[in-house]
């Protein structure tokens, strides 16, 4: 009988991209957020709040 790989194995080299491409996404979003005008914000924060992403304060 052929021995598989174990799966967790590959779960710090999984866990590593994951976090890498989380930290990718965060800096799109950041330089995103970074070219918004004060209108634009007011209604990306209006948005995410209802929607219950943030909390308002």
């Amino acid at each position: 009988m052929p021995v598989l790989p174990n799966p967790f194995a590959l779960q710090p080299m999984y866990s590593q991209s994951a976090e890498y491409r989380r930290e990718e996404l965060l800096r799109a979003i950041e330089r995103a957020i970074n070219s918004l005008t004060l209108q634009e914000l007011e209604a990306l924060y209006y948005d995410m709040s209802t929607k219950n992403y943030i909390n308002t304060p």
